[in-house]
């Protein structure tokens, strides 16, 4: 793997000089605000819109976005 790190530091020049080979990182702030769980989560399928709430069964919601996916 340092073989290809190194031909490609070597054979790809960036065009702008500020960009690099390698990715740049960015900072991430998390929001420590509780989550309300009463919130329902909405899911959109092409046209229609699914409103999921906390403690809904995994399986029944993949039959409904399956049978939304093939139908619609």
């Amino acid at each position: 793997m340092y073989y290809w790190l190194r031909k490609l530091r070597t054979n790809e020049k960036p065009q702008n000089p500020s960009l690099s080979v390698f990715p740049q990182w960015l900072p991430v702030e998390i929001d420590e605000k509780p989550i309300d769980l009463e919130t329902p989560l909405l899911i959109r399928v092409n046209h229609v819109v699914v409103e999921v709430r906390s403690g809904c069964q995994s399986e029944w919601l993949a039959d409904v976005v399956r049978a939304l996916t093939t139908q619609c």
